[in-house]
């Protein structure tokens, strides 16, 4: 079999796929971070309703370092698993548009790279639905501090 070589646009899907990967990830790492800095803290003032540990600067010992040693493990592996599912999720459409105009081309259709341009389009939706993780993310934890200031007024 012929191999068929990369595009401009395909290189410029991946690119762009690549680089919606990275910045979903760095985000959506972030705000999971930020979301368990806030989660911790309120479990403690919920359960213990103790002054210490309601305190912005949250201290490990007893129980409360156990919560915070399987929170960040829980957050570890909450941001793996979506990290993996992100990459495929937006390198799909560009690979399905690239197979597309291989079996175009095998075909003796020379349609050249129009299927990657839906492809594009595909992975720009791809990448706005993939941003609702982390914005929902950091609204948690903006209702979470809505919370934590609640309890630390009464």
């Amino acid at each position: 079999m012929r191999q068929v070589k990369l595009t401009r646009q395909e290189a410029l899907g991946y690119l762009l796929a690549f680089l919606g990967w990275a910045a979903l990830a760095a985000g959506s790492g972030l705000a999971l971070l930020t979301l368990r800095s806030a989660v911790a803290p309120t479990v403690i003032a919920v359960l213990f309703e103790n002054p210490y540990y309601q305190s912005r600067f949250f201290r490990i010992g007893g129980i409360a370092g156990v919560a915070d040693g399987i929170s960040l493990g829980v957050v570890g592996l909450l941001w793996i698993v979506y990290v993996f599912l992100l990459e495929d999720f937006l390198r799909t459409p560009i690979s399905e548009a690239r197979a597309e105009r291989i079996r175009a081309a095998s075909a003796g259709n020379q349609a050249g790279s129009a299927g990657v341009r839906p492809g594009l389009i595909v992975l720009a939706r791809r990448v706005i639905v993939a941003a609702i993780f982390p914005a929902a993310t950091i609204m948690v934890y903006l209702l979470l501090q809505g919370v934590m200031w609640l309890l630390l007024r009464r």
